[in-house]
Formats: C-alpha cells, structure tokens, sequence
C-alpha cells in the first residue's frame, strides 16, 4: 500500500474518532471527509505550484538509495511533520558516525515509540497509526542482523510477528533465517509445521539448509522432496547452478532483477550457507542428480516395476506412462491385457512387483 493510500486510511479514521456523532452514518461521515480532503488537493493545487505532498515525499524515501537525497527528503518530511518516524530513521542513518551510533539510538527510539504504541489500540497493521512504530521495529532488528547480533535480532522479530501474525513485514522468514543461524532446528521445526506455514516453499527451503547443517539426513531427504512438489522451478534452479561459483554468479544477478531464477529467493538471508562453505549446495546438488537419476531409471527396463517383464511389455507400459505404482490406479486387469505385449503371466509379474489394479 503506498503511503498517500495509508496517510489518508490515518486521517479517515481520525475524522470518524472525532466527527462520526455528527453524522447518521458511516459511510456519511467518510463521504464527508473525502469533499474535504478532495477540496484541500485542489486548493494546494491551485495555490502552491510544485508543491510536494507528505505522502509523495515519503514515497520517494521508502525507494531513494542514494543518502544526500534521503537527508533532503527526510528534512522535507520532518518540517511538515516533525513526529514522522519514518524520517527520523532516515535521517539517522544518514548523519550517523557509525553503526554502534545508528544501532544506540534505534534502540533508544523504539524504546520511546514503544511506550506510546503500549497506550494505543495494538491492533496490528489494520491500523495504520501503527505501522511507522512496526517498521521502525523492523529496522531495528535488521540492523541486529546486520551486525550479527542473532540473538537480539530473533526477538525484535518474534515480537513483531505476534503484533502482526498476518505478517505484511516477512517476519517469520527472518524467524526462520535465525533458527538456522542459531542451530534451532525444535523452534523451526515447530513454526514451520504450523497451518498457515506448511505449504510455503521458502520456509520449507530454509528449514531444508537447517536439516541439511545440522546433519538430519531423513528430515533433508524428506524435505528436498517436498520442495520438488511445492515449487515447480526448485529443482530448475540447482540446474542453473553447477557449482559455488555459479550458484553465487546466478543469486546475485536473481537479487539484483537482471535475471529471475525465482527459486534461489527460497534461499534469501542463508547466502553464508549456501556460498560461504560447500556442504549445502553439494548437499542439494548431489540429490538434485540422484532424483533425476532416478527419474530417468523409471522410463527404463530398469524401473524395478518392470522387473521380470519381456521387452515388449516394457516398451508397452512406457509408451501409455505407466511407470510408477499410481498410474495403474484407473487400470483393470482387462485394460492391461488389451495392451500390446501384455499377457496374464506379465499382469502377474507387475501384481507381484506391487501393482495394485481395480477389481472387474
């Protein structure tokens, strides 16, 4: 949502604290406000060429990079707004010597900010009073990060995901980046098994390296194939990637929106992982061989389906894509003998070898 949007959800609803007994609606009180906020657009207009709005500014900020022209916007933002948090933090980082001052003085600045958010409504990020107070909160835990300060990082996230379990700041995968940093494999396990977690493939992915580090060959086995089912381009991802070197060539251009390889975002924050030693990626190399080693197995003789079956009958069976257990599912023992090659002694064979047919 962009801040103009969020600025004007904010004044709405202050203009119903105040103004909603004047009214016989809801919906009057805020058709009320609209005629006036649309009266002071066009006054502004009309009277102040080039004027920059709040909002437009702040937008500007949320995206500049370059630090002169964050300072002069957030300079900007300050005069119309002086209580402005998001300006404040701008600002900060910009004029600090260094990083134990920007990490001392978001540290003093969410203590403050905190104690007015302990008096307001605690609703979440529904509430649009609150989301400067949530990134702030934000900031400060990624400058944790940043610093390699886990601990400390861990639990400004934690807390942000219980103020907002819907989760617009992408909490709970910096939650999970640090169950890996931190060896947690009970608490990632946990949070990643719960309902709203189970089919999102870049939690999975970030609990699949912790299984992986902490040497859980089972829980990487079963995860590395749920991964193949939860994100189509997973496995075309370890294809791009051959070895460390041009596994960490295709993140950074991925990162950087030259190239899209979706899948390597799954690994977004565990880069020291991936590509600081080998073990992961050779780990998730080396079974990304196996699996299609074992897929090309399948359209062969020697797909252990096919054990003790004649040619003909293989060559049959591949060519209708009966490979695997479930595909003879629909299948009669008539529907297999109508087929080339096929006769009574290979349906025994292939019952034998753990086909199971519908009955006639």
């Amino acid at each position: 949502m962009s801040y103009l949007t969020e600025e004007l959800f904010g004044n709405v609803e202050t203009f119903l604290e105040e103004h909603l007994t004047e009214y016989e609606s809801v919906e009057e009180a805020v058709a009320a406000y609209m005629n006036l906020y649309n009266e002071q657009n066009q006054k502004k207009r009309q009277g102040q060429a080039g004027f920059m709005e709040l909002s437009d500014l702040l937008e500007e900020l949320a995206y500049e990079r370059e630090d002169t022209r964050r300072l002069q916007l957030a300079q900007q933002i300050l005069e119309r707004d002086k209580e402005n948090i998001d300006a404040k933090i701008a600002q900060l980082e910009v004029e600090s010597v260094n990083q134990l001052e920007v990490l001392s003085q978001l540290k003093e600045f969410e203590s403050q900010e905190r104690k007015k958010w302990l008096k307001g409504e605690r609703s979440g990020w529904v509430n649009f009073k609150e989301r400067p107070y949530m990134r702030l909160k934000n900031r400060l835990a990624f400058q944790y990060f940043n610093q390699k300060m886990y601990p400390q990082a861990l639990k400004h996230f934690e807390e942000l995901y219980r103020m907002n379990p819907s989760d617009n700041l992408g909490s709970r995968y910096m939650m999970m980046v640090l169950y890996c940093f931190l060896y947690q494999w009970d608490k990632a396990v946990k949070f990643a098994n719960q309902k709203e977690h189970k089919e999102d493939a870049e939690m999975i992915g970030k609990l699949l390296v912790l299984a992986i580090i902490t040497e859980r060959s089972l829980d990487a086995q079963h995860l590395f194939k749920k991964m193949i089912d939860l994100d189509e381009n997973f496995l075309a991802a370890l294809d791009f990637s051959r070895d460390v070197k041009s596994a960490r060539t295709m993140f950074s251009i991925s990162k950087e929106g030259y190239f899209e390889v979706s899948s390597l975002s799954l690994f977004d924050g565990l880069e020291e992982f991936l590509f600081g030693t080998e073990i992961v990626f050779e780990w998730l190399r080396k079974h990304y061989e196996e699996y299609y080693q074992a897929e090309f197995e399948l359209h062969t003789e020697r797909n252990p389906l096919f054990a003790g079956l004649p040619s003909g009958a293989v060559e049959s069976l591949l060519e209708e894509g009966l490979i695997r257990p479930e595909d003879f599912q629909s299948f009669k023992k008539k529907d297999l003998l109508a087929l080339q090659g096929i006769g009574k002694v290979s349906v025994e064979r292939l019952i034998a070898n753990g086909v199971q047919l519908k009955e006639d």
